[in-house]
């Protein structure tokens, strides 16, 4: 087997092309035709840069794509985790969130929260049934028109200076969780104490997070306040667009398997079919979704969802999956490693057959593994990866510097396991900002390019 991987080390890292200056300057990529994903990125159809790969298994030829197409909502605060987001990371968008007074205003929303606390808990539930709503309640948009007017003329007296846009406020009531403990059962010292052996940075501010929250939200919910929504017109243009480049770089091959990642929603509202949009756009391609069909009324939320085109023999591991008390259980144990906090769909395994040979593919999307999580959970896939025939690919969101990225290039290469990581486009915007990256990783095939 062929093995492929980008090399780096401390004083020589692969980096991405600049988008302002991608193969000779800014002139050149404003005057580039549809086509180019760094076209795609600088206008915010996408944030993301994607996977190419001609790929063969046991004598099958076919050509893998995979790109992170970022979901609805635009922008909207993250109140459980102390920030305010946008998921185009376009300059604007990074440069806007970046300048907003967090901190202040979660503490003006924390004061409002505290002010209709028995009003919110009526939109939550009836007095009689809240602790056991509490323990079945996902999120829930809230309807009080109090609550959302003061909420608005906050934001117009204190905030709209650093939004500068038509807003259309929507507040959304959600819980504070780590694990299987309410915030309120978590005990301060449990916190300092955690911090006190902890050295992985990002852990560290997701800890100091917790006290905030636990300071600000002390009834364990708390509110996101979502500032403005992309209309389902443009997210689904956007999602053409993209498979629209993608397919420009099929050219002739004759089978395509295509990952996109962060797709919601992908079934309508009773969860019998597929949207209409996206079938619509799936069918103007000519690609097959891929999906376990007898599960789909359980599947809700955020997808990774798979297409194919051509000869290919693709099936979903439906047997990954167990039906318990009305919730849905992936018992797979290399997507139960990395399935932390997302949905059923977003972390998948499917087969391709061919000839009596099985290839897994699995599509993945998962939370932030960073620094040394990041080199322990990838450690993880290569213990489970003796004696497999499989591919792994997506949105691994690896937050990881030049010294991890060699440990895990040497770890690959001594275990004879393709890997290839491509950074996510924020890199472009800021030199000294280390980027997140999307993986590819094979075994028991050859990569032709």
């Amino acid at each position: 087997m062929k093995y492929y991987i980008n090399y780096a080390d401390d004083t020589n890292i692969i980096k991405a092309d600049k988008i302002n200056s991608y193969r000779g300057g800014a002139n050149i990529i404003d005057n580039i035709d549809y086509g180019s994903e760094y076209k795609l990125i600088k206008d915010g159809t996408i944030d993301h840069n994607f996977f190419e790969k001609k790929i063969k298994f046991n004598g099958l030829e076919f050509k893998l794509l995979s790109l992170n197409i970022a979901q609805l909502d635009q922008l909207k605060t993250m109140a459980k985790h102390n920030k305010i987001i946008n998921y185009i990371r376009k300059e604007e968008n990074l440069i806007k969130t970046s300048k907003f007074p967090i901190d202040n205003f979660l503490n003006d929303i924390a004061k409002i929260t505290t002010k209709y606390k028995d009003i919110i808990k009526n939109e939550i539930s009836s007095d009689d049934n809240f602790d056991e709503i509490k323990l079945e309640l996902q999120s829930k948009y809230i309807s009080n028109n109090d609550i959302i007017k003061e909420v608005k003329d906050l934001i117009k007296k204190k905030y709209i200076k650093y939004l500068s846009e038509d807003l259309d406020i929507n507040l959304k009531i959600a819980w504070l969780r780590k694990k299987d403990k309410f915030y309120s059962e978590i005990l301060i010292e449990e916190i300092d104490k955690e911090l006190a052996n902890e050295t992985d940075p990002n852990k560290i501010i997701n800890l100091e997070n917790i006290k905030k929250a636990k300071r600000r939200f002390p009834n364990d919910y708390y509110i996101d306040v979502y500032f403005s929504k992309e209309t389902s017109e443009s997210y689904y243009s956007r999602i053409d667009k993209a498979i629209n480049f993608l397919s420009t770089r099929i050219k002739d091959d004759k089978n395509i398997i295509i990952c996109l990642q962060e797709i919601n929603p992908v079934f309508n509202d009773e969860n019998l079919n597929i949207c209409s949009e996206l079938d619509v756009i799936f069918k103007k391609y000519h690609l097959n979704f891929i999906y376990p069909e007898d599960y789909k009324e359980y599947v809700y939320s955020t997808c990774s969802i798979l297409l194919t085109r051509g000869n290919l023999e693709v099936t979903p591991y439906s047997d990954d999956l167990v039906l318990e008390e009305d919730q849905i259980i992936n018992t797979h144990e290399l997507i139960r490693k990395i399935n932390i906090g997302k949905g059923i769909l977003q972390n998948f395994r499917y087969k391709l057959s061919f000839k009596g040979q099985h290839l897994d593919i699995f599509n993945v999307h998962t939370n932030l593994f960073s620094y040394d999580s990041a080199y322990d959970k990838l450690n993880q896939i290569v213990e489970y990866s003796r004696d497999k025939q499989f591919i792994l690919v997506g949105d691994m969101n690896l937050l990881i510097d030049e010294k991890r990225i060699h440990r895990i290039n040497m770890l690959f290469r001594d275990n004879r396991i393709a890997l290839d990581l491509l950074q996510t486009p924020e890199v472009d915007y800021n030199d000294t900002y280390y980027p997140t990256y999307d993986i590819f990783i094979g075994k028991g095939i050859d990569i032709v390019y």
